[in-house]
């Protein structure tokens, strides 16, 4: 008889007790905005970027970077037409685009491992500025 994996817990591997950060940050217009640091060596278990803003607009980006590369660096419009809809696909995903509410949400891929720095970054493409909500999940590892 052959014995399956237990489907009903989580499947990837935990390396620390999970810690969670947040902030609402101020995005200037044509140009980067830092939402997030993280130093140390650690673990992203999940994240996501919102706003709520109808200046929120489909050229602004959100990048991230790890070790201080660049790993993605992605516009709404283009994420939506490449159908990044789900997380595994890039290191960012939408999960919401709706310019009728407005709202825009986009998930932080989970289980990237970082040695010295993960940053999560905001391009306001629009003309005024106006505030990013950010919400993190991660660990550092001793």
């Amino acid at each position: 008889m052959m014995d399956f994996p237990d489907f009903s817990r989580v499947q990837y591997k935990r390396y620390g007790t999970p810690m969670r950060g947040y902030d609402t940050i101020s995005c200037d217009p044509g140009a980067w905005t830092s939402l997030a640091l993280i130093s140390g060596k650690g673990q992203i278990y999940c994240g996501f970027v919102k706003s709520e803003s109808a200046n929120a607009t489909e050229n602004d980006h959100v990048g991230v970077e790890l070790d201080g590369q660049a790993i993605g660096n992605i516009a709404f419009q283009t994420a939506i037409n490449c159908g990044l809809w789900r997380s595994y696909n890039y290191s960012i995903y939408m999960l919401v685009f709706d310019v009728v509410t407005p709202r825009v949400v986009v998930g932080l891929t989970p289980n990237y491992t970082f040695e010295t720095t993960y940053e999560v970054k905001y391009w306001n493409a629009g003309a005024l500025a106006f505030d990013v909500d950010i919400e993190i999940v991660y660990t550092l590892i001793q």
